[in-house]
C-alpha cells in the first residue's frame, strides 16, 4: 500500500513538475518558509536545505523516495531549497506528506 501510494504521488509529482532556482536561506515570513524550516528541523538539517542523503536515510522505498526527491530537484544540485519549494507548492506538499509518513510511528 506505502508503495502503491508513492508511486501515485511521484506520477503527480512528475506531472506537476518541480521549479528549481538558486539556494536560498529559509525564512519564516511565509508559510511555505515556516513550513520548509519545520521539514528541515525534522530532517536535521541545519544549513536550509533538504540534501538527497537526508530525505533517502529515513524513506522506506528508496527508489520511489529517490524518483521524487529527482523530482523536486530540477537544478540537480543534491538540495531541495526554500525556493525551489516556494515556486512549486503542490511538489513540496507531496515531499512534506513522504516526510510525515515515513517520521511517523506505525501502530
Amino acid at each position: 500500500m506505502n508503495l502503491l501510494r508513492a508511486v501515485c504521488l511521484l506520477i503527480v509529482m512528475l506531472a506537476l513538475g518541480c521549479g528549481g532556482g538558486p539556494k536560498t536561506t529559509t525564512t519564516q515570513s511565509t508559510p511555505v518558509g515556516y513550513e520548509f524550516q519545520r521539514l528541515c528541523s525534522t530532517l536535521g538539517s541545519s544549513n536550509g536545505q533538504i540534501s538527497r542523503s537526508q530525505f533517502l536515510a529515513n524513506a522506506n522505498d528508496k527508489q520511489a523516495a529517490d524518483q521524487l526527491f529527482n523530482a523536486c530537484d530540477v537544478n540537480r544540485d543534491n538540495f531541495v531549497s526554500e525556493q525551489e519549494a516556494t515556486q512549486a507548492p503542490y511538489s513540496f506538499q507531496n515531499l512534506k506528506t513522504q516526510v510525515i509518513l515515513f517520521t511517523t510511528p506505525r501502530p
